[in-house]
């Protein structure tokens, strides 16, 4: 059965005894695409509105798509195909049901190509959408971010966000990425969390942060229930 999860501009990173010169414009940490998530950063006085795109006008993954001008994140198994993408300042989530033809296409997908995302989409742009919506709204301000500077993990958990993982550790602040509605945010806290060598993740849900100090914190990507197939 082909599973995959197929992230544009989503990595979480695990840096060991990290250097205090690691700089959080790297924000997006992405591997594989050149378009920026943050290019539809809207103004840090007001929250992002919703587009005028009218999604009722599109009846095909291709219809949604062909409006996208950064993309985010993307999942599939053999049931569904889920995508999240920006177009313009806004964002949008698509979902289709995966038939036997875009089965076929999408293992047929050449890895070693530097156009895996090209390929990816022209596999799924014949579905039908089941839904599609636009989820800028969702996205939380900068103004609104920059009040929990200062704040403890607790505090953030307690604002509606969930503990996805750390993205940087090993130094003398630890960077986490929490997940609120559809959207992933990287909050930076003033202590170090320790790993024993050889360790290559740490699965304590977020604990050691929980009294830690933010520092700062950034717009990420999507979260990963938004293009989480299992949950659809």
């Amino acid at each position: 059965m082909l599973s995959k999860i197929f992230t544009i501009e989503k990595k979480s990173v695990v840096v060991v005894a990290l250097a205090a010169a690691f700089v959080l414009s790297v924000a997006l940490l992405c591997g594989c695409a050149s378009q920026s998530a943050s290019s539809g950063e809207e103004s840090a006085s007001q929250p992002a509105e919703a587009s005028s795109i009218d999604v009722s006008s599109w009846k095909t993954v291709g219809d949604a798509l062909a409006t996208q001008t950064a993309s985010v994140s993307s999942s599939w198994d053999d049931k569904h195909y889920v995508n999240v993408f920006q177009a313009g300042d806004s964002y949008f989530r698509i979902v289709a049901d995966v038939d036997a033809e875009a089965n076929k296409k999408a293992e047929a997908v050449d890895w070693s190509r530097d156009d895996t995302d090209k390929q990816i989409e022209e596999a799924f742009s014949g579905l039908a959408l089941t839904s599609a919506e636009d989820i800028t709204s969702d996205k939380i301000s900068q103004t609104e971010l920059d009040g929990f500077v200062g704040k403890t993990g607790k505090d953030v958990v307690d604002g509606g966000f969930k503990f996805a993982d750390y993205y940087m550790y090993g130094g003398d602040e630890t960077g986490a990425q929490f997940d609120r509605g559809f959207f992933s945010y990287m909050f930076v806290f003033d202590v170090p969390v320790s790993v024993s060598e050889g360790d290559a993740d740490v699965n304590d849900g977020g604990a050691a942060v929980q009294d830690a100090v933010v520092k700062s914190v950034e717009f990420l990507n999507a979260a990963n229930d938004a293009t989480d197939v299992t949950k659809l």
